[in-house]
């Protein structure tokens, strides 16, 4: 949405496993500061954030030089003006080194990379392209995305027009190699999907097609005869009444297969083609294989109340809510968020922690080392805590989400206090206030990153090195 800087509002991200309390002394760091370039506060315009464990980046997309025109400013570097920017670009590459977004010059649009394309005119004309089709490759090096010209749709790969089709059904997918490429298309009144080129079989319908992450198996749901199936390493299952094909997922080790199907009342998970247990729903999104691909965990009903099932066992504990359930990165625990209308908590290994009014949505998480777990939760006097392994690290009137440093020894998040906003790490703040335009990260090298617009309007990239 367009705003002010006024009207920033920023989240967070990155942090530690074992916190220092508030009062504790702050950490010393010493911040360096980058300038990126001047922004044109006098224009609206509208923020693009990007931030993950190699850095941060900002995109603006703000008002051209001419008339009705508009162009991205990465870091501070302004772009070509275009007669318009593609919604829900621009898209960043996995690494953080690519930035591509759509564009239109007059009745035609293109894919523009910035840095890359010296030109628009370099760049193939289109008649459409599908926004929410861009995808890059794990590895970054490879980018395909959905066209249309004329009555004739393609697959864009690295710049290759794959096609003519009559219509792309699923979108392009990349295995996490970059060496594969798979969509779905559709000819006549049957689907299929394509894998590398070759058309597999044709089916009434085919659902979202997924790799598994060494990139040598694809599964994908299909419809025919009214039946639903799940078509693995190009062999079709067993039909069930419904397959939910959101729920299709390799383990890591690519060795394990599981999704949530049903059969009449019946919902019920199925692992390596054996059927779980029965129960009458299946938590969306709930399903998940361990880090270390030998446990698997989801959350099912049974009448009104739910309950977390791991390893094939149901929890002796229903509830009326429960949400979130987690693998710890060492795969030997679990967490969710349970309770009902007078309360919520977080279990850890089933086992209940301290109550709160409310347990804010989606905060549950793990470090990616180790089994320190956060989450944040609402108080009765309407604060928010930090909760670092089930004890209060520190509250807050409003803070962003937190997240781990990569080596799950800290923890950084944004504090809105008033008007002013400050980063925060491990419980102590450590710089602001400030005007951020970007959320706090911790990369892999250890240097906390974030970015902010100074009293000059001069687009900044602050950074400090954390001592261990």
């Amino acid at each position: 949405m367009w705003s002010r800087l006024s009207a920033l509002i920023l989240c967070l991200a990155c942090l530690p496993a074992a916190a220092r309390s508030e009062t504790a002394e702050p950490p010393k760091l010493e911040f360096t500061s980058q300038a990126l370039g001047v922004v044109d506060m006098d224009h609206p315009f509208q923020v693009i954030r990007i931030a993950s464990r190699e850095g941060c980046n900002i995109a603006l997309l703000t008002a051209g030089g001419s008339p009705g025109t508009s162009r991205i400013v990465l870091d501070g570097k302004p772009g070509p003006e275009f007669d318009g920017i593609l919604t829900r670009t621009p898209i960043l590459s996995p690494d953080q080194k690519r930035v591509v977004y759509g564009a239109r010059k007059g009745e035609q649009w293109i894919v523009f990379e910035a840095g890359k394309n010296a030109e628009p005119a370099e760049c193939a004309r289109w008649d459409r392209i599908l926004e929410t089709s861009f995808s890059f490759s794990p590895d970054s090096q490879h980018l395909a995305y959905v066209a249309k010209r004329g009555t004739a749709w393609y697959i864009v790969a690295d710049n290759t027009e794959i096609g003519p089709y009559e219509e792309i059904t699923n979108l392009p997918v990349w295995s996490r190699d970059g060496a594969r490429l798979i969509y779905g298309i559709r000819k006549g009144n049957q689907q299929c999907i394509v894998n590398q080129g070759e058309a597999g079989p044709a089916y009434e319908a085919v659902g979202a097609a997924v790799f598994s992450p060494d990139g040598k198996r694809v599964a994908y749901g299909a419809q025919q005869h009214g039946r639903q199936l799940i078509v693995v390493d190009g062999q079709a299952g067993d039909g069930y009444g419904g397959v939910y094909g959101e729920t299709l997922q390799f383990s890591p080790d690519s060795q394990h297969f599981a999704y949530a199907a049903e059969k009449g009342a019946r919902r019920f998970v199925v692992y390596d083609g054996k059927e779980q247990p029965d129960f009458d729903a299946i938590a969306r999104g709930s399903l998940k294989i361990s880090p270390d691909s030998r446990r698997i965990g989801y959350i099912a009903r049974k009448i009104d109340q739910w309950v977390a099932v791991v390893d094939g066992t149901a929890g002796a504990t229903a509830y009326d809510k429960m949400e979130n359930l987690a693998f710890s990165a060492d795969s030997q625990h679990y967490a969710y968020i349970g309770g009902d209308e007078t309360g919520r908590f977080v279990a850890f290994d089933g086992k209940p922690g301290p109550e709160y009014p409310e347990i804010i949505k989606d905060s549950l998480i793990f470090a990616p080392e180790g089994a320190s777990y956060a989450y944040c939760a609402m108080q009765e006097n309407h604060k928010t805590a930090v909760i670092l392994n089930g004890k209060p690290l520190a509250e807050y009137e409003t803070l962003g989400t937190p997240a781990f440093s990569p080596d799950g020894r800290h923890l950084t998040y944004r504090v809105n206090v008033g008007s002013q906003l400050f980063v925060h790490l491990d419980g102590s703040p450590v710089y602001g206030p400030a005007s951020l335009v970007s959320e706090p990260v911790i990369r892999r090298d250890g240097v906390l990153e974030f970015l902010l617009i100074d009293d000059q309007k001069t687009l900044q990239r602050v950074t400090a090195k954390i001592k261990p």
